[in-house]
């Protein structure tokens, strides 16, 4: 017999045999790191156990923030003062902070 605890309980996971194996579902965690380990049981009640393993348990569902640029239009032909406009959005949370790149170099307002 083969027991899986993990440090959230010491209330067996999972029964397997031959192979040991076991489902987890994260989502009954709590996020951060956890301990595993596995102990083993023969018919003389002989225990073995495993050398812990640790692992992370990230459930949030966060989504990255969306971003557009609209004004000017990809492949415009502009000169003197443009406005540049663009679309942000986030939606699974709010847009903290939002930044014009210009030839790759991170600008803040006004842009030159």
């Amino acid at each position: 017999m083969l027991i899986f605890f993990s440090n959230e309980s010491d209330v067996p996971l999972s029964h397997g045999l031959p192979v040991p194996s076991a489902n987890i579902d994260t989502k009954k965690l709590k996020d951060g790191w956890h301990e595993l380990d596995g102990m083993i049981v023969d018919q003389d009640n002989f225990t073995t156990s495993a050398m812990p393993i640790r692992f992370y348990v990230d459930n949030t569902s966060n989504q990255p923030p969306a971003i557009s640029i609209v004004q000017p239009s990809n492949g415009d032909k502009v000169s003197g003062v443009i406005s540049l406009r663009a679309i942000a959005s986030d939606s699974d949370g709010t847009v903290r902070r939002f930044n014009f790149k210009l030839m790759g170099e991170l600008r803040s307002q006004p842009l030159l």
